[in-house]
């Protein structure tokens, strides 16, 4: 109840943000004469659109409060829904404004008073950051040319409107509404700056030292780094951190990688972050790396943890490289000696693909554990007879029902994995009457 009430109050924050900039408009305008339907609808959708686009900025520069409030993978996704309700706005305002779609040259951001060129440079601006962001891999922009062109456009934004605003009146704005939209676009271009400058270059003061590059098999790596002159960090089970590999973050693309070992250890103990090969990145430059190689770590993140929940026991569902948080949170669990019931579901394509499965198995001795391993091709041997059991296909609604108690009121759900198997997964709890509030996610499949 606590967290419904706390994450009410932050999305209560954004709206009352979203229509700061319109209320104060309309506050400064009251005694003006009116515009006309229009021409004062025009204004208005401006106003918010305005607001939206400049909040994106909060939703992605890795804020500490909102990580631990809410998913990243939820926060990514509200930031594309919005972008696309941002753009709307924009799209409309332009309309309303008299920019019908047809006068090209109204579109033309090197031509006409400042007014124009200004608000087309933003319509552009904004149709570039959603078009590229919902389409890079149709158009088949590597992430590293996505996330420059994204920035540069984010960048570029606030000045573009700001001018717009300030022009397009032909009058000096009311001091208050000055303010206000100055300090919006302040905000933005100070959290860009800390996002893109200052945290990777306070990343620089505090490298970590690759001492072992692990094969884990199917087509996994573990890293095992260790801080170089600091005290690293602590986190909880199952969270994640950003690693960059390169010379220096500032420059260094970074990966969201979730962190594989027990967070009951020393501070500046070794992390372990663990790896699949699923793009270029991961497949050439990772395999390539050697002990005594640098590393950025920037972290923690991500709300995937037992610490969360309050729960009386828990159920853990994993496909492929989705066990890794589950590792995270069984080795806590047993450094800890938390002795709650957990069954984890451990889905994977065939055993050759199934990453840390004998040392899941023998945390059985320590925890009270049980594990259902799920594979989607058939099993061509039996399981041992002191092994868990096996079960061919998908996690579906009967194969859950098969190894779970019948009074699920108290379970909390992690479940983790490729995005149509988590939407699968949904489905079936749903079936089992598993209320939405006890199943938490966290996808990595950011753009």
């Amino acid at each position: 109840m606590e967290r419904g009430v706390r994450g009410g109050m932050w999305i209560a924050l954004y709206v009352a943000l979203g229509l700061l900039p319109l209320t104060v408009a309309g506050i400064a305008r009251a005694a003006a004469p009116p515009l006309g339907f229009g021409a004062e609808l025009a204004v208005a959708l401006g106003f918010v659109g305005y607001a939206l686009l400049l909040l994106e900025v909060a939703t992605v520069t890795r804020l500490r409060r909102l990580s631990d409030r809410f998913a990243t993978d939820a926060l990514h996704r509200f930031h594309r829904l919005m972008g696309i309700v941002a753009l709307g706005f924009v799209v409309a305002h332009a309309l309303l404004a008299g920019w019908p779609m047809a006068s090209v040259a109204l579109l033309n951001p090197f031509r006409g008073p400042p007014a124009l060129q200004s608000g087309a440079a933003a319509f552009w601006a904004t149709l570039l950051l959603v078009a590229t962001a919902l389409l890079r891999r149709r158009l088949r922009l590597s992430y590293e040319a996505w996330r420059h062109l994204h920035a540069l456009l984010a960048l570029l934004l606030p000045g573009a409107l700001l001018i717009h605003l300030f022009t397009a009146r032909g009058e000096p704005l009311p001091r208050a509404l000055a303010t206000v939209v100055i300090g919006f676009a302040a905000g933005s271009l100070a959290l860009l700056l800390h996002y893109r400058i200052a945290r990777p270059l306070a990343l620089a003061r505090r490298p970590w030292t690759l001492v072992e590059n692990r094969d884990e098999g199917g087509d996994t790596r573990t890293l095992v780094l260790r801080p170089a002159g600091h005290a690293g960090f602590r986190f909880a089970p199952g969270q994640f951190a950003w690693l960059a590999t390169g010379r220096h973050p500032l420059t260094s693309e970074q990966h969201p990688i979730t962190i594989a070992s027990s967070a009951e250890r020393r501070d500046d103990g070794p992390l372990e972050l663990s790896i699949k090969a699923l793009g270029d990145w991961s497949r050439s430059v990772v395999p390539q790396l050697r002990p005594g190689a640098r590393c950025f770590v920037d972290g923690p993140y991500g709300a995937l943890t037992i610490d969360r929940f309050a729960a009386a026991a828990f159920v853990l569902i994993a496909g492929g490289i989705g066990v890794t948080p589950m590792r995270s949170t069984l080795l806590t669990m047993r450094d800890r000696g938390d002795r709650r019931p957990v069954v984890l579901f451990h889905a994977a394509r065939n055993r050759q693909r199934m990453v840390f499965a004998e040392e899941l198995v023998g945390l059985r001795r320590a925890l009270d554990l049980r594990i259902v391993e799920v594979f989607e091709e058939p099993v061509a041997s039996s399981a041992p007879l002191d092994g868990p059991p096996v079960e061919q296909g998908y996690v579906t609604a009967p194969l859950l029902r098969r190894h779970l108690p019948a009074d699920l009121r108290h379970h909390a759900f992690l479940v983790c994995g490729p995005g149509p198997m988590q939407d699968a997964v949904a489905q079936a709890l749903a079936e089992l009457g598993v209320a939405p509030e006890q199943v938490h996610t966290e996808r990595f499949d950011l753009p």
